[in-house]
């Protein structure tokens, strides 16, 4: 008998975990649970992710260092729910993502760099907040930056609302998004003075919504600077676009194609998952084939020499260097070296639509090669059977990528591969 189409192509990805796996895969760690995969810090120096702490049994932020010898560090728990804040009594509830649209997308993951530790939290008073964590002297201490219902800086009075989670910059400036008790998103730098009194830390507002963009989420900082995505309120309301912030003038400059190629026309597009890096962009954008009553989901870039209008993967497309269709792809990073674009995404596959895989676009003068780093169905040295594999905010830096994977018989583990 002959075999259809799709039945060559489902037959075809079996063979991935065989035939094209290329990156090693080196498991850092056991985890009994893991709430939010691993994100890197902007150097590849630590990586940082949120699971079950053995000792409390609750959540907890976990924290590993690359060694002298090249390798990570068996992670350790930083900030528990027993974790002490400085000055107050209050005690943490939980580590999630707080408010935004990218509760599911890994975005508002802690983020990690040298020894500081930034990322949102809810209380026992059920106040939701963002804080960071330094290490001083060998101890690790937990400040607040923000709380809701607390009066925002430099406002006329207006108070905090909710937070997206703070990312760490290299120059230890706290920079994140909140919406404010009228509605207003602001995004703030929050300087962090290691060493020093807690009060000498100065808050600026670098830019805020207003009558052409509102509802900032999803914000991707790199080098102090960010790429974030707004809805525009004139002109075609509702429509998302991706900004990035010039910190030279404060303002947010549009980069974004206004047609997006091989995506349906006609149809309502949203665009979600920014990651910034080096002035260039990475991004999902999805819309729904009414037609056929389906998502279809591309991930697009500047980067690399792209044609930005042009996805660089997109779902229903059969793609040969990894024998697979995709039907969801997501949560891009973009990493540049050497004029060469990495993207690393997550990505679902015809074979099973319900469980994810991470994988690597590499760009360079506009080509295009999509790699495999850790799917279903691949084998580790040892001969563990990867289930899925899932990434954090910041997935990738100097050729190094963190992640979460769940083996055969529910086993997680946090383990790392180099790209390059």
């Amino acid at each position: 008998m002959k075999k259809t189409l799709p039945g060559l192509l489902i037959f075809a990805i079996t063979l991935i975990p065989s035939l094209l796996m290329g990156f090693q895969i080196k498991e850092i760690a056991a985890a009994k649970s893991i709430f939010l995969p691993p994100s890197i810090a902007e150097n590849g120096k630590s990586f940082v992710y949120t699971g079950l702490d053995e000792k409390t049994k609750g959540p907890a932020i976990f924290v590993s260092c690359l060694k002298s010898d090249g390798t990570f560090s068996t992670p350790s728990a930083v900030v528990t729910v027993n974790s002490k804040i400085e000055g107050t009594s209050e005690k943490f509830n939980f580590f999630l993502p707080l408010c935004g649209k990218s509760s599911s997308a890994g975005f508002n993951s802690p983020i990690i760099q040298d020894n500081i530790v930034t990322f949102g939290a809810s209380l026992k008073n059920l106040k939701k907040g963002v804080f960071y964590a330094i290490k001083e002297n060998g101890k690790w201490k937990i400040f607040q930056i923000a709380i809701q219902g607390q009066t925002a800086p430099g406002t006329n009075g207006l108070k905090f609302g909710n937070f997206d989670a703070p990312y760490i910059t290299t120059n230890s400036e706290a920079i994140f998004i909140t919406s404010l008790n009228n509605e207003t998103n602001v995004v703030y730098a929050y300087k962090i003075i290691p060493g020093a009194d807690t009060s000498k830390n100065k808050f600026s507002i670098l830019c805020k919504s207003d009558r052409t963009k509102s509802n900032f989420f999803d914000i991707s900082v790199a080098a102090g600077e960010f790429a974030i995505p707004a809805e525009s309120t004139e002109r075609i309301a509702g429509k998302t676009f991706m900004y990035i912030f010039d910190r030279k003038t404060g303002k947010l400059i549009k980069t974004v194609p206004e047609k997006y190629g091989q995506l349906p026309k006609g149809e309502k597009m949203l665009s979600r998952g920014p990651s910034y890096f080096g002035g260039r962009i990475a991004y999902t954008a999805y819309t729904l084939e009414n037609n056929l009553h389906r998502l279809i989901y591309a991930i697009y870039t500047n980067a690399g020499g792209n044609v930005f209008s042009q996805p660089f993967v997109i779902t229903g497309k059969y793609y040969d260097t990894i024998n697979t269709v995709f039907t969801k792809v997501w949560n891009p990073t973009l990493y540049i070296k050497d004029n060469k674009a990495y993207i690393t995404f997550i990505g679902h596959t015809i074979s099973d639509s319900k469980i994810m895989g991470v994988y690597v676009a590499i760009v360079e003068n506009g080509k295009v090669t999509i790699k495999a780093i850790a799917v279903p169905g691949q084998k580790l040295s040892d001969g563990r059977v990867i289930q899925t594999a899932a990434i954090g905010a910041v997935s990738i830096r100097n050729g190094i990528v963190p992640m979460a994977l769940t083996l055969e018989k529910d086993e997680n583990i946090i383990a790392v591969a180099k790209i390059f």
